[in-house]
């Protein structure tokens, strides 16, 4: 998460003023939203863990000049004294819609444990990843490993266990108390 930040504060530094003074905001709103689509979308391209890294730059660097660019437009709608409230009302919006994510995708990380950059980090294959199995993507089988399956560590999150639904439940139930 600090990587993201940092494109995020550069951007916010320098690059989002720089911009709005020579793009009209129109233009520049519609352009850094199908811009954070599609970089949000290359996120799952990278098959190793440094490929990672030059796409959450981009991804955070146009996302910091996505959020403001998009408000212009309702704070410029808004009269005077409803300002507050309307920039208000999209700033929880856009919280929510952050944490939604991020819990929907802890949730989906839990029940789903077979990632993809989990997968080629382990396998360390040349091909692209596959939502299979470790023993059905393992390929032939080597003399090394007396023709058994590769086992993944145990905290693999590219592992074939269960997920563990009472350590779940009981986190759940320790955050809802708090």
């Amino acid at each position: 998460m600090a990587w993201v930040g940092v494109p995020i504060v550069l951007a916010n530094i320098w690059l989002t003023g720089f911009l709005s003074a020579r793009i009209p905001i129109k233009r520049m709103t519609a352009a850094s939203a199908l811009l954070t689509g599609v970089f949000i979308a290359t996120v799952v391209v990278p098959t190793i863990r440094f490929g990672l890294f030059p796409v959450l730059f981009a991804t955070g660097a146009v996302l910091a000049i996505c959020l403001p660019s998009c408000a212009t437009p309702l704070s410029n709608a808004a009269k005077a004294a409803e300002q507050g409230r309307v920039m208000g009302n999209n700033q929880a919006l856009q919280v929510a819609a952050e944490a939604l994510s991020g819990l929907a995708a802890g949730l989906l990380a839990a029940i789903i444990v077979k990632l993809p950059l989990s997968c080629s980090e382990q396998h360390r294959s040349s091909r692209p990843c596959s939502w299979r199995s470790p023993s059905e993507s393992a390929g032939p089988r080597s003399a090394a490993t007396n023709g058994a399956s590769p086992q993944l560590p145990a905290g693999s999150s590219f592992s074939t266990r269960k997920p563990d639904w009472a350590r779940l439940r009981w986190a759940a139930a320790d955050w809802s108390s708090s």
